[in-house]
C-alpha cells in the first residue's frame, strides 16, 4: 500500500485559488479513454485529464514546458523555469494556477525524463508532486506517489552526482546513458547502481533476463545503457520502459524534447504559456540543436486551451497533439 512521502518539498494550493476555465476543447479529446488520476480537486480545478491508450511497443510520450510569448523556457539571468510563472507579475494567481496544471501533467505520468542540464540549473529539484492532494490522487488511483525519475545523459560528464535527486530515497530513479556514459557513471556515482544492457539494438534485449535483473537489484538505481559510443537509442529505452509497465512518459528536458520531435517520437505538447516577453539568447526548446527545415517539420493540432479564472488574460495552457510526417503542399 502506497503512502504519502514525508521528505519532499510542498506548495499548498487551494482549489478555489487555482480554478481553470476551458477556452477551447477539440472533439478529438472525446476519443481519449485513459484517465490516470481522478480526484474531486482535479475535477473542480481542471476537469478530466484523459489520454489515448499507450502503444504496445512504447509509452505515450508528452512534453510539458513553461514558455513565453517568444518561445523562451527560462530567463537568461535566472534559469529556474518556474520563475516564468512566479514572475509573470500580471497573473493574479501568483503563478499557482499554471503551476498546479504543470503538476497535474506530472501526476498523470508513470515516469518523467529530466536532463542533466536541467539538473545543473536546478540543483534542488526533484520530479515529484509539490501539491500533496495530487500525490494523494496518484495513490488513490493505484499509482506510486512519485513517478519514476529518469535521468538522461549522453556521456555522463554533465551529471551532478551530488544532486538532490540522488539524495532523496523517496524518489525512484533510473539513469539512461550510452556505453561511454556508463563508464563515467560507474566511476562517479555514489549510489548503489546496476547495469542494464548494454543494448546496441532492440534484438539485444532479453526481456526474461531483464525482469530477473530488475527483481534481483531492487533498491539500486538501474543504469539503462543503449546505443553505441556516446549516443543513446530512445527506441530501445522506450521499449524497455513499456515492458516495465510505463504507459505515460513525460519529458521535461528541452534537448531531449527536440530529439524526440525530430525523430517522430513525441505524441503531445503541453505549453504553459506565460504572457511575458524575454527575447535574446535565453533558453528555448532545441537551442543549439539542428533546426527543422522549411519543408520537413512536425505540425500540431490544438486539443485544448485553458486559462485561470482569476487571471484569464495573462496565462494559458495549450495542449497540442504532435503530427509527424506531414508532406509539403503540392
Amino acid at each position: 500500500m502506497y503512502q504519502l512521502t514525508k521528505d519532499l518539498f510542498r506548495i499548498p494550493m487551494k482549489a478555489e485559488e487555482v480554478l481553470c476555465s476551458t477556452v477551447y476543447e477539440s472533439e478529438a479529446l472525446k476519443e481519449f479513454t485513459e484517465e490516470p488520476v481522478k480526484s474531486p480537486k482535479i475535477e473542480e480545478v481542471y476537469g478530466h485529464l484523459k489520454f489515448p491508450k499507450a502503444p504496445a511497443d512504447r509509452p505515450y510520450v508528452y512534453a510539458s514546458f513553461i514558455t513565453t510569448i517568444d518561445g523562451k523556457i527560462a530567463f537568461q539571468d535566472a534559469r529556474d523555469s518556474a520563475l516564468l510563472q512566479t514572475n509573470n507579475f500580471l497573473d493574479k494567481t501568483g503563478g499557482n494556477a499554471p503551476f498546479f496544471v504543470f503538476m497535474l501533467q506530472r501526476a498523470a505520468a508513470d515516469a518523467v525524463i529530466c536532463g542533466a542540464g536541467t539538473m545543473r540549473e536546478e540543483p534542488n529539484m526533484t520530479v515529484h508532486l509539490y501539491d500533496v492532494d495530487l500525490e494523494q490522487a496518484r495513490i488513490d488511483n493505484g499509482l506510486p506517489p512519485v513517478p519514476l525519475n529518469i535521468i538522461s545523459t549522453l556521456d555522463g560528464t554533465d551529471l551532478l552526482f551530488d544532486h538532490t535527486i540522488f539524495k532523496k530515497d523517496e524518489v525512484p530513479k533510473m539513469i539512461n546513458t550510452s556505453p561511454v556514459g556508463w563508464e563515467v557513471v560507474r566511476e562517479k556515482c555514489q549510489n548503489p547502481i546496476f547495469l542494464v544492457g548494454p543494448y546496441r539494438t532492440i534484438e539485444d534485449v532479453d526481456f526474461v533476463k531483464l525482469d530477473r535483473l530488475l527483481e534481483e537489484n531492487k533498491g539500486k538505481i538501474p543504469v539503462v545503457v543503449t546505443g553505441e559510443g556516446a549516443q543513446t537509442d530512445s527506441n530501445i529505452l522506450f521499449r524497455i520502459l513499456r515492458h516495465m509497465g510505463i504507459e505515460r512518459l513525460l519529458i521535461e528536458t528541452p534537448v531531449y524534447t527536440h530529439h524526440l520531435m525530430m525523430n517522430g517520437l513525441m505524441d503531445e505538447l503541453f505549453l504553459n504559456y506565460a504572457c511575458i516577453y524575454v527575447g535574446g539568447g535565453a533558453m528555448s526548446i532545441g537551442l543549439h540543436s539542428k533546426s527543422c527545415t522549411s519543408t520537413d517539420h512536425p505540425h500540431t493540432k490544438m486539443l485544448s486551451i485553458v486559462n485561470a479564472k482569476a487571471s484569464p488574460d495573462h496565462w494559458f495552457c495549450f495542449r497540442e497533439a504532435v503530427i509527424h510526417g506531414v508532406k509539403g503542399r503540392e
